[in-house]
């Protein structure tokens, strides 16, 4: 409750601020304006681009998956998916109060 509390009340703040700085220097609106039209052109010479994902990291160390658990040198081991589930679950438990 105190993350939300927290997140629209520096919400508020960033809105307010923005429009105080617009409203002293109307120039500022290129500043604002220049983030989603670099963001976008990165995001379109990003999907020109062919990712590799054989030699990804991340999922390099992605076993088993949509088991939970996997057999690995005759041991049992956890999947990073049984992870998300128990750590999704602990939340939802925390909300119930």
């Amino acid at each position: 409750m105190i993350g939300t509390i927290g997140a629209i009340v520096l919400r508020t703040i960033m809105i307010l601020l923005g429009a105080w700085l617009l409203d002293l220097c109307h120039c500022i609106l290129c500043v604002f304006g220049s983030f989603p039209i670099l963001t976008g052109l990165q995001m379109w010479c990003a999907a020109s681009k062919q990712e590799n994902l054989e030699d990804s990291p991340a999922l390099s160390q992605h076993r088993g998956g949509e088991k939970s658990w996997t057999v690995e040198n005759v041991k049992r081991i956890a999947t990073p998916l049984l992870m998300v589930v128990a750590l999704v679950g602990n939340d939802r438990r925390d909300l119930r109060g």
